[in-house]
């Protein structure tokens, strides 16, 4: 960058600095959120968080796992700080044009942000400790002389689909992965809303690039024809846009094609471990309902329960015992 103060060129202190000012907005944003949520009530008590049958508040409480949740509430502050400051304000400032490009990409990350808390905090669909199996089930256990199947490692009940989870030690019905981004087993209870966090993230990876995109062909071409605001672009805002579009590329491909096989598994209703039980020429117990019946076995049937980013309604009659267990209790209370 030139700066006549400085002799014609910015020093590379100043150029590290202007840099480190993203990190530290997104660093900061990062510890916020924490700190917000925890006071909040969406973990309450740390004590009382955890993945055990005793603890209230769903939160696996592994030191990789929490790190990998912070860096990417890390890359997604400073994805917004980046295309705020940097790409749209030295372009579009506060036009009409640039609030609306503001507002929208804001919101984006925002909700790829509280789709992530939502999939951590959320409990995946573990087996709680006292399940049962469901009436017609039990019924024809008797019939045949059969006990019900049980977890080796929990001692409960394990439904049909139900997998164990080496992570969080608990039985999910429906187990799809562990995903270390998340820090959290994804199952029938949030794959919702996994889903709508790589959605959300693909989403704003294309939008960023887009926006990146229309900012550089405003500078191409003569010099006579490049808009204002090309002569003054500083180094650390080109060093930055370049971080955003690594960050974008690598990001956006990677979700674009989990999302893609999350909404396809949801589709057939075949899990990630269904298709490797599959493989090896195993049994796959699974009822396909059809597709629409399939996505609102994971949505929610609610016309809104696509983006919604709340736990999935379901109206449907599903045979899983953790459920239908769960249902009771609440009717109860």
């Amino acid at each position: 960058g030139i700066n006549a103060e400085y002799g014609g060129v910015v020093p590379s202190s100043m150029v590290l600095a202007e840099v480190c000012v993203c990190p530290g907005v997104a660093c900061g944003a990062s510890l916020c959120k924490w700190l917000v949520c925890y006071r909040a009530g969406c973990t309450n008590h740390w004590d009382q968080s955890g993945t055990g049958f005793s603890h209230n508040h769903w939160l696996h409480k592994d030191g990789c796992g929490m790190t990998t949740a912070t860096l990417t509430y890390f890359l997604i502050y400073g994805a917004v700080y980046i295309v705020n400051a940097v790409v749209i304000d030295p372009w579009l400032g506060y036009t009409a044009v640039g609030v609306l490009h503001r507002l929208a990409f804001t919101m984006v990350m925002l909700l790829a942000a509280l789709s992530h808390w939502r999939a951590m905090t959320c409990d995946p669909g573990a087996v709680p400790k006292n399940a049962q199996p469901l009436p017609s089930h039990a019924q024809a256990l008797q019939a045949t002389n059969r006990s019900m199947r049980k977890c080796h490692v929990t001692g409960t009940f394990k439904p049909m689909r139900a997998h164990f989870d080496r992570e969080i030690q608990r039985c999910v019905v429906k187990m799809d992965h562990h995903c270390p981004w998340v820090n959290n087993c994804v199952g029938i209870g949030n794959q919702k809303l996994f889903i709508l966090f790589v959605g959300y993230v693909a989403l704003g990876s294309g939008y960023a690039l887009m926006l990146v995109l229309g900012r550089y062909f405003m500078c191409v071409g003569k010099p006579e024809a490049q808009a204002a605001f090309c002569s003054g672009a500083k180094a650390s805002d080109r060093v930055l846009i370049i971080l955003l579009c690594v960050e974008s590329v690598l990001f956006g491909l990677f979700t674009t094609c989990m999302a893609c096989e999350q909404i396809t598994s949801v589709m057939y209703n075949q899990t990630y471990i269904d298709r490797l039980q599959a493989r090896r020429g195993d049994t796959v117990k699974s009822t396909n309902h059809g597709i629409l019946g399939n996505l609102r076995e994971v949505f929610g049937d609610t016309d809104l329960s696509l983006i919604h980013i709340s736990e999935p309604t379901r109206l449907l009659s599903i045979s899983y015992a953790v459920f239908c267990l769960k249902k009771k209790k609440k009717i109860k209370k």
